[in-house]
């Protein structure tokens, strides 16, 4: 993780006065390298059933999708109306990535307080004393 972040900080600010579309290819193939990376490594541990990789992944997908596109959209190959369509689909897939990241938090949090409960009640704590938690 922080390798790739040293990669992105090099490519932007090694490349400042290179054009845009060499950065963005830059960052279009640190990208697509960690996602390799990350699909054949899967480093992070799986208690919640591989849920920190699968959420890796799919923000390095979301990277590399956005830098695919404005680097399409630069390239004046495509029609704009047709960047500007991609570019609302890859917005809705960081959209949906960031909601699903919300809901898992949230999930962890309820399952977090419930053991809490359940702890108390385990050292004998008495029902009064839960409500004041």
């Amino acid at each position: 993780l922080m390798l790739r972040r040293f990669a992105v900080v090099c490519a932007v600010g090694l490349t400042h006065a290179a054009p845009r579309p060499v950065r963005l290819v830059l960052l279009l193939a640190i990208g697509q390298t960690f996602l390799f990376m990350q699909k054949s490594n899967r480093p992070f541990d799986d208690r919640c059933g591989l849920l920190l990789d699968e959420l890796e992944e799919r923000a390095l997908q979301t990277f590399c999708a956005m830098s695919a596109v404005m680097l399409l959209s630069m390239s004046n190959i495509v029609h704009p109306y047709a960047c500007a369509t991609l570019l609302m689909v890859v917005m809705a897939a960081h959209l949906h990535l960031l909601v699903r990241l919300a809901m898992h938090f949230l999930r962890f949090a309820r399952r977090s307080a419930a053991d809490h409960v359940i702890e108390m009640q385990l050292q004998g704590k008495t029902a009064s004393r839960l409500r004041q938690w």
